[in-house]
């Protein structure tokens, strides 16, 4: 009795602490159901499980709530009574491929609450075991529907500014344009003034000599000196004299051509080309002109407009001269190779550039001549076509007596 006494007692120790333990295991079971129902109640989106007639199984707090019904009152509803009724027949065809698949499905519907309020919802489905139910979540998108729509809004007001903007830029555009070509046919039109002026010194020394060949003839014809071999002579110094300005007008006209595409060609004869052009005027004018020439740099580009923006800043600083009245006027020209790059100066005694309008002596329309004295635009295109055309610098500074322009391609 005592042996069975003592087993019992063991056996009922060995069940307490069976006992214990269950309660312990039930007491965790219970926790972690407390947590995961927490969990599956509170979460940030709505779950529920829909049946095959699309009814309402199960459904968390958050998901109630969104629909604006007590979980109670949900079981058994069908969840079609939420759904916009346009969007019903999309929505009954989904849950159907969802227990046809056997997968995961997304779909976005508006959802109606039973106040009347409507939200974007996007909404994921997955079937469940035994296959007579799916579990679905709710998530409201209303907030990213609007950010979308406002977004939408926002690039449609972008495309009609851009279409405005373009407009704008076109008209801007054409307005530059345009005021280009009215600066090309200024400098143009005071280029050919220049060009005038030139010829007309060109052309006066070979005109007098021509006027005095032509007075020879009556002279010796009426001392009786005229002779086969005096009027050969004549006739020859007179054709000589026509073919030299002849050959100036077609110097002329070269020079002012415009070069169509970009040639490799020699500075010195760009720059002698330029100074041929206004050395006889520049020596009518009694101001002296220096040309200094080292090397033999070669560069890429317009040599036309080349020459034609170096002979804007020679008469540039020919104006200066005169304007200021400078006793022992003279100007130089100087060309020289640097670092690779072909350089030329034109240097003047004129005094220099005032420090107030040394900023603005490249700008269109900015000239201190006056208008009835200058264009303001034959600096302005000579920067154009050194910088522009020619890829280079055109700088200008003032030194000892003057001011110096500096050309560098």
């Amino acid at each position: 009795m005592q042996r069975l006494l003592r087993e019992l007692q063991g056996k009922q120790a060995e069940l307490e602490m069976r006992n214990e333990e269950l309660l312990h295991t039930r007491d965790a079971q219970e926790a972690t159901l407390a947590r995961y129902s927490h969990l599956f109640d509170f979460a940030p989106v709505g779950y529920m499980t829909l049946g095959r007639d699309v009814t309402i199984r199960s459904v968390n707090l958050t998901g109630a709530g969104m629909l604006g019904v007590s979980r109670s009152r949900l079981m058994g509803r069908s969840f079609l009574r939420f759904v916009s009724r346009p969007d019903t027949p999309a929505f009954s065809a989904f849950i159907e491929a969802v227990f046809k698949h056997e997968g995961n499905s997304t779909c976005e519907t508006l959802l109606q609450t039973t106040d009347k309020r409507r939200f974007h919802a996007r909404i994921e489905a997955a079937p469940c075991e035994p296959g007579n139910e799916c579990l679905v979540t709710i998530v409201d998108i209303s907030a990213s529907k609007e950010t979308e729509k406002a977004l939408q809004e926002s690039r449609r007001q972008l495309e009609r500014l851009n279409g405005s903007l373009e407009l704008c830029v076109n008209a801007a555009v054409e307005e530059l344009r345009r005021k280009d070509r009215m600066l090309l046919t200024q400098n143009r039109q005071a280029a050919m003034g220049e060009m005038i002026g030139c010829i007309a010194h060109q052309w006066r020394q070979p005109l007098n000599t021509l006027s005095l060949n032509i007075q020879r003839l009556g002279l010796f014809y009426d001392l009786g000196r005229f002779s086969k071999e005096f009027l050969d002579t004549s006739i020859e110094d007179a054709k000589r004299l026509i073919q030299h300005m002849s050959q100036t007008i077609d110097d002329f006209r070269n020079f002012f051509s415009n070069d169509k595409e970009a040639v490799t060609f020699d500075v010195r004869r760009s720059v002698g080309a330029a100074v041929t052009l206004v050395k006889d005027s520049l020596k009518a004018r009694r101001i002296t002109l220096d040309v200094r020439m080292e090397g033999n740099p070669t560069i890429s580009g317009y040599p036309n407009e080349y020459a034609q923006a170096l002979l804007n800043i020679i008469l540039n600083a020919q104006d200066a001269l005169l304007e200021r009245g400078v006793q022992e006027p003279r100007i130089t020209v100087a060309s020289c190779a640097e670092n690779g790059r072909a350089v030329v100066t034109v240097t003047d005694n004129a005094g220099g550039i005032p420090a107030d309008v040394m900023e603005r002596i490249f700008d269109p329309y900015f000239t201190t001549k006056g208008p009835d004295k200058g264009t303001g635009v034959g600096l302005f295109m000579a920067k154009t076509i050194i910088e522009t055309n020619m890829r280079g610098r055109l700088t200008a500074r003032n030194v000892a007596d003057g001011a110096e322009f500096r050309i560098e391609v």
